[in-house]
């Protein structure tokens, strides 16, 4: 299972962007306002990146709710020692499952490592799921010696993102490095089974083709 550049990010209406706009100076504490339209709007988030993302983890490429629960995540850290004029930056808001966000792996962990005031400008030590394809910086490959049915993740090229992404969101723990092997597993099979489809198919045609003019 190879992870994918996410290319659309949300966009906000009229309304939403008035709200937030009232909020500023953004604190991490806004995050955790319980009134109703900050529950609608991360509602409306949660529904916008399943689209988006296509219901994957936007770290390990996972299917949500296979290794672990959902969460909105923010790449760049909302808490008030780190980013929180980022909180509700748009391209800065994913679906990360529980394994990849929990406090032992990126919880509060700042990712940015040239600040700039201007989001897009920043530059961050992990694989950002907006900004680098994660074919420039992964390879994947089978597990060494007697686990031929894991396939583990490794840098490309000598990528520090990418090493600072696979200890950061445990990327070959070992329920993720099981699912991907299967996950390859079931797309050879769907393959094989196409190609005899297909074979079949042109079989067929040509005999069908052949005893018209018998």
């Amino acid at each position: 299972m190879r992870l994918k550049k996410l290319i659309n990010s949300i966009v906000y209406t009229q309304d939403i962007n008035d709200y937030l706009n009232n909020l500023k100076p953004f604190v991490q504490e806004n995050w955790k306002i319980g009134n109703k339209e900050m529950l609608s709007f991360k509602a409306f988030i949660k529904s916008k990146m399943e689209n988006i993302q296509d219901n994957k983890c936007a770290y390990c490429g996972f299917e949500l709710n296979v290794t672990s629960g959902p969460e909105i995540e923010h790449i760049a850290p909302k808490a008030n020692k780190h980013h929180p004029e980022f909180m509700f930056e748009r391209e800065n808001l994913v679906l990360s499952c529980h394994l990849c966000n929990g406090r032992s792996h990126k919880g509060e962990k700042d990712t940015i490592s040239n600040y700039d005031v201007v989001y897009k400008n920043c530059e961050f030590t992990i694989v950002h799921p907006y900004y680098d394809d994660p074919d420039d910086h992964y390879e994947y490959l089978p597990s060494d010696g007697n686990e031929p049915h894991k396939i583990i993740i490794k840098k490309r090229n000598g990528s520090s993102k990418a090493t600072v992404s696979i200890e950061m969101f445990d990327l070959n723990h070992e329920a993720k490095m099981t699912e991907r092997a299967e996950k390859a597993i079931l797309a050879e099979l769907h393959q094989q089974s196409n190609n005899l489809y297909l074979n079949q198919l042109l079989h067929d045609s040509l005999s069908y083709k052949s005893s018209k003019f018998d």
